[in-house]
């Protein structure tokens, strides 16, 4: 980087290099000094843009913000001090900052470690140590220290018959009386191992479910027992366990062991595969009613988050934790549930209580209609609802549709309708807002609502005494069909749950209510009106990519463990050469991606093919734009490839 570019940011953390030992294993490669860049080009935090323009998986990995949901919603107290153990390019490293008096961040590598100093240029009460943690003597004790993604690579960088251990062990020494460490890890035997995802660290499909034997042993992860009895050992008596979906890099979902885990609540859950999905042998989601229904999420868990003590304390506060984002600043939400039962939201970004006071708003007009809500009040910038018990509105519609009860699943149908229906006062049909963009004008939508709340949907209704109380209210849309209202809901079920549509069609569903297809067109497009107003699209579009997994490849990915070399063999590398050529000399991106989004990479033994494939891969987004440093490589199949190799 730029030293004048540099001087000019006005860095204000402390950069401590006394034991930097020029250690610089733990790198993604040259990719890292363009993500330097980035964080220096860019106020902190707000990369969105910066991602899609430089588009790979380490740039978004490193800078997408998901990554702070692993921690973002615990319950630190605000004047505690924390150390951050392998802080990387600094992904968690701010929100740490905005939640404890004094943050301690400890980066092997000198590059990562200039990265966290220039994303977090502006905090006063940050100091970041290079070196390895092994070698640092602190004059200081801790109340909170992280371990995120560390443990695992122990074996590598802690000299020791049990490098596991004895590492946790110097890790204790350093926290205060009543501390907690917090450490976030994937499991060995998480369930999208078996389904054929390629291994975080080896990227070697099954790799820990075969105890490494496959590839190297950089790192090793381990299963629950494993991992509870090395905390265990290392003197951490008291440890509560937490299952972070799809798993602790980018979760969405966050479950305490307390939690009480259902198919609805899973259906927040969007998996993703880095890099391709080209290994997959099954869907996990198609799994998980079946480990829920024998008890066995715990074991096959993708990632553990563990809370660890060692003294009696109360751990496992939170419950679960749904985290949000996506979308626009400002609006990024996300919510708690407490072990005494509380639901609270919170400005998943900062203290910015604009949202929240409209959800409240929200809430308190449906109790005005006459309808039952959780009550809520805003306390210390966060909206806090009171204790509920019972399962929700789409609990009962699963619970129904797993028993196949036709009548049930009718009648909760009509009540969620009825309940939508008088949740707003009537509004004149002429003053429909989707007559103010459709040229359809003959169609008869119904009841119109004065304000219809988006987030009517059977998750955000719990079930006291028979009668649905609403909560977590947060749209809201004026002058809208009760009718869009109920198909939003539905869809959204839907979408949440697709075991469904084995059961009873959403189509089916739709149409008893007279919702006509070119009604349900008029709804789909507001629908998507609605989402560009508030959804943030370049991280929609970054988050994408390794979540559009094209789950039909699964049967030609059991083909090929099937078939073996006949597979590979079918693969026609010169007719897929000159076909490549075509699209590139004709600009067709698009066509280009597909194509290669055909091949599994695991049937290719060419290796310069392989590199193409990667490479394509990773610029699915520059391609499909066009964009000038893309540009610059169209020309036949060998040049393109030929230009690849001289830049690994």
């Amino acid at each position: 980087m730029d030293k004048e570019k540099f001087k000019k940011l006005d860095i204000k953390p402390k950069f401590n290099l006394t034991y930097y030992k020029n250690d610089e294993r733990y790198s993604d490669g040259s990719i890292e000094n363009r993500i330097i860049d980035i964080l220096a080009d860019n106020e902190p935090e707000d990369y969105a843009r910066a991602v899609i323009e430089n588009y790979c998986w380490p740039v978004y990995y490193h800078l997408t913000p998901l990554r702070k949901n692993i921690l973002s919603w615990y319950p630190f107290e605000k004047n505690k001090d924390v150390l951050e153990i392998g802080c990387g390019f600094g992904a968690i490293t701010n929100m740490l900052c905005d939640k404890c008096n004094t943050v301690t961040s400890v980066e092997l590598t000198k590059r990562r470690a200039t990265g966290t100093l220039i994303r977090c240029r502006h905090r006063d009460n940050l100091e970041i140590i290079v070196g390895n943690l092994n070698d640092i003597e602190f004059e200081r004790s801790f109340d909170y220290i992280t371990l995120i993604g560390v443990l695992e690579y122990q074996g590598t960088y802690t000299e020791s018959d049990n490098p596991y251990v004895d590492f946790l062990n110097k890790i204790r020494k350093l926290l205060k009386p009543g501390g907690k460490l917090l450490i976030a890890i994937e499991n060995k035997y998480g369930l999208k191992y078996w389904c054929g995802a390629r291994e975080d660290h080896t990227g070697i499909p099954f790799d820990s479910i075969n105890q490494y034997k496959l590839g190297n042993r950089t790192a090793v992860t381990f299963s629950k027992k494993e991992l509870d009895n090395i905390i265990e050992t290392a003197g951490f008596e008291w440890r509560h366990f937490y299952y972070p979906y799809p798993d602790y890099k980018m979760p969405t979902v966050v479950f305490s062991e307390k939690e009480k885990i259902t198919i609805g609540k899973m259906g927040n859950v969007a998996p993703y595969y880095v890099p391709d999905g080209n290994s997959l042998i099954a869907n996990e989601k198609d799994i998980y009613t079946d480990l829920i229904d024998n008890n066995e999420m715990a074991f096959f868990a993708n990632s553990y988050l563990v809370e660890c003590a060692t003294e009696n304390m109360n751990l496992g506060k939170i419950t679960y934790a749904l985290l949000n984002n996506r979308r626009k600043r400002g609006l990024n939400v996300g919510t708690l549930f407490t072990d005494d039962g509380k639901v609270i939201k919170w400005n998943n970004e900062n203290n910015d209580i604009t949202h929240i006071n409209k959800t409240l708003e929200n809430q308190n007009y449906l109790k005005e209609q006459g309808l039952r809500v959780v009550e809520a009040d805003i306390k210390e910038n966060r909206l806090i609802m009171d204790k509920i018990v019972g399962n929700s509105l789409e609990d009962l519609f699963i619970d129904n549709y797993l028993r196949m009860n036709a009548e049930g699943i009718i009648e909760l149908y009509n009540y969620y309708l009825t309940q939508i229906i008088n949740s707003s006062e009537r509004a004149e049909a002429g003053n429909n807002i989707i007559l103010d963009f459709t040229t359809v004008k003959n169609i008869n939508y119904g009841i119109v609502l004065k304000n219809g709340m988006f987030d009517m949907i059977p998750r955000n209704a719990f079930i006291i005494d028979n009668e649905a109380a609403w909560f977590d209210q947060e749209w809201k849309i004026e002058n809208v069909p009760a009718r869009f209202i109920f198909y939003h809901g539905v869809k959204e079920m839907y979408f949440s749950n697709p075991w469904m549509e084995n059961i009873l069609n959403f189509a089916d569903v739709i149409l008893n209510y007279e919702i006509t297809k070119e009604e349900q067109k008029e709804y789909d497009s507001l629908m998507i009106r609605f989402a560009n107003e508030i959804m943030d699209e370049n991280v929609q579009r970054a988050d994408s990519v390794y979540r559009s997994i094209d789950y039909s490849k699964i049967i030609d990915n059991i083909s090929y463990l099937r078939d073996g070399e006949a597979a590979a063999e079918k693969l026609d590398i010169k007719k897929i050469e000159e076909m490549i050529t075509t699209l590139l000399s004709n600009g067709m991106y698009n066509e280009l991606i597909k194509l290669i989004g055909n091949i599994s990479i695991d049937n290719v033994k060419n290796f310069e093919f392989k590199v193409l494939i990667t490479w394509v891969n990773n610029h699915i987004y520059e391609l499909s734009e066009g964009k000038n440093n893309i540009i610059k490589y169209v020309g036949s199949y060998k040049e393109l490839v030929d230009k690849i190799l001289k830049n690994i």
